[in-house]
């Protein structure tokens, strides 16, 4: 089983995103082993709702260096936004 099958699971766990997080952390540490689209699009959806802002945080970074968007992960971004309680733009 690889990270991306592990993660894709991880979002059933009854800790999905502490999983998910604890997992993708072990995966970075691997040797030969590199986040991509599908790790982040798995890794997004197992976080929802409990650790959004810490997926959303690892994405960043794997934008940063130098990984690429795709519609799909970016899809998944876009629905863990629906589980954040707190207004992205405030009321005046």
């Amino acid at each position: 089983m690889n990270f991306n099958t592990a993660l894709s699971v991880a979002k059933f766990a009854p800790n999905a995103g502490e999983e998910a997080l604890r997992l993708y952390r072990r995966m970075s540490l691997a040797k030969g082993c590199a986040p991509d689209g599908f790790t982040m699009t798995a890794l997004v959806g197992a976080c929802c709702p409990s650790h959004v802002d810490a997926a959303a945080d690892v994405y960043q970074r794997y934008l940063q260096a130098g990984g690429t968007a795709n519609l799909i992960n970016l899809t998944a971004l876009i629905e863990a936004c629906s589980f954040v309680r707190t207004p992205l733009f405030p009321s005046p």
